[in-house]
């Protein structure tokens, strides 16, 4: 098998603004702000959000005099199966997406952060790019996740590295999904914080609005059944015998009855049964970030479409769309609500 081909470390994103903990000033002495699991930090901070395993998030502030080096980093592109367990082991959803293309990011040949691009809806990206073909020219970044004890400044590093990939794979933008509602158990423990998306920000993605509105099936963990899931068990397709499994090994849902209709098993024998656990999230939509890839030339050529914002169907096709304003604060946390038990389903369209 031939070697992986590695994009060379010492390209640089220049232009950029600084991401999250990488500043021209060395950190202060003192304690962490309170509850740094609890918000997402600003770009301006000596902070950086990192994910342990055990999809532990935290908060770290950058060590002082400490300053990214890419000399020490290369970009590998690696299969599902490099990726799936690194990302799992760390990302607070606890899944893997079905990537189409994944980039892992090596420092002393050693794995230490993973982004991967799918196709999670085609509807998605043909709404923010009218005129691109799901999977071939548009992609979404589905997860990006790196690893304790990594210096500020990789993650645009990272993500620059990638789309450099991505085009001349002839992937000509990318969509991408920042999810600012906190998950929080029955008991009002905040599972995940909620983001913003400041690596998108520092990395010159447009803010576009935000997805539909949705009421999610919340899992006893703060996991999502989302709606991909659920159709997957409903039509029994590729997928939904791993899916149900899950469900009953994982979480205490009673296994589907021979000639039970697949539909009926999911509010029965999970949305309903109080020993599943699971919780109702009314989700306000994650905040959608666009990222034309190539020179401003190229980047000129690509639709982006003007009605997912209010100001943008307003201007004239020449005028240059806005990168901002940018939101800075997540979603306040609501706990969630149990189903209801008399038959009344909400909706499940997560």
């Amino acid at each position: 098998m031939a070697a992986p081909t590695v994009i060379s470390a010492e390209h640089r994103h220049a232009g950029q603004r600084p991401p999250i903990g990488d500043t021209e000033e060395q950190a202060p002495a003192g304690p962490l702000p309170p509850d740094p699991r609890r918000r997402e930090l600003s770009t301006s901070s000596l902070h950086c959000q990192r994910w342990a395993t055990g999809r532990r998030q935290r908060w770290q502030r950058a060590v002082p005099g400490e300053r990214f080096d890419a000399r020490h980093y290369e970009v590998h592109r690696i299969d599902r199966s490099v990726a799936a367990p690194f990302v799992i082991a760390r990302h607070y959803s606890g899944t893997h997406v079905a990537c189409r293309q994944s980039f892992g990011l090596y420092r002393s040949g050693a794995l230490v952060g993973v982004a991967s691009y799918c196709v999670s809806s085609a509807q998605a990206l043909q709404l923010a790019y009218p005129e691109l073909t799901p999977g071939a020219e548009a992609l979404e970044l589905g997860r990006f996740v790196i690893a304790d004890d990594e210096p500020g400044n990789v993650e645009t590093w990272l993500d620059a590295r990638c789309r450099e990939y991505l085009f001349t794979s002839g992937v000509r933008a990318v969509l991408s999904f920042a999810d600012p509602v906190p998950r929080v158990d029955a008991r009002g423990r905040v599972l995940f914080a909620g983001h913003v998306g400041y690596i998108y920000q520092a990395g010159g993605y447009r803010i576009a609005g935000r997805s539909t509105r949705r009421t999610q099936w919340q899992l006893p963990d703060g996991t999502y059944l989302n709606g991909v899931t659920m159709q997957k068990i409903r039509a029994q397709k590729p997928g939904h015998e791993a899916a149900e499994r899950r469900l009953v090994q994982q979480y205490g849902a009673r296994p589907i009855r021979a000639g039970e209709k697949p539909a009926a098993w999911l509010q029965d024998a999970v949305r309903d049964d109080p020993a599943v656990g699971l919780s109702l999230i009314q989700h306000g939509g994650c905040h959608r970030y666009l990222r034309v890839l190539g020179t401003a030339r190229q980047a000129a050529q690509v639709k982006i479409n003007r009605r997912l914002r209010a100001d943008w169907a307003t201007l004239d096709d020449h005028k240059d769309l806005p990168f901002g304003p940018y939101p800075k604060h997540p979603d306040p946390p609501h706990r969630p609500s149990a189903p209801a038990r008399a038959g009344q389903v909400g909706r499940d369209t997560g």
